[in-house]
């Protein structure tokens, strides 16, 4: 009974995901857009690597959440961990504000792809060994 219960509310919270995942998306798109406003870039600018990289982290978070989604109900498990890639796309942004984090003794711009690196070495670890 409370199975069944539990179960009827987790599939009222599906829309809910899908509409928290597409505002996420669309946010995405319209910082990227204000940055290129606002800054006025000249062609031979840097922030326009920048901007490709974050048109390949929206690509990135769009293609794993809906896939994700799409396959919850069929494998539970790589609804996961899809969705557990999407989260760490989504923690680039932030890792890469963490000002206070340490170095290593690399450069700046590498040492903040390592970190969003370091939260999957766990999941590929347990991947392994079950």
């Amino acid at each position: 009974m409370l199975q069944r219960e539990t179960s009827n509310f987790t599939e009222a919270l599906v829309f809910p995901r899908y509409c928290l995942g597409v505002i996420v998306w669309i946010s995405m798109w319209m910082i990227s857009i204000h940055v290129l406003i606002a800054n006025h870039p000249p062609v031979e600018s840097f922030l326009f690597d920048l901007i490709l990289m974050k048109l390949y982290a929206i690509i990135t978070f769009a293609s794993c959440f809906s896939w994700g989604m799409l396959i919850r109900k069929k494998d539970s498990t790589a609804h996961k961990r899809l969705l557990f890639l999407a989260t760490v796309v989504l923690l680039q942004t932030a890792i890469e504000r963490m000002h206070w984090l340490p170095m290593f003794g690399l450069d700046y711009q590498f040492i903040f792809f390592i970190y969003p690196d370091m939260l999957l070495i766990p999941l590929f670890i347990y991947d392994l060994l079950t």
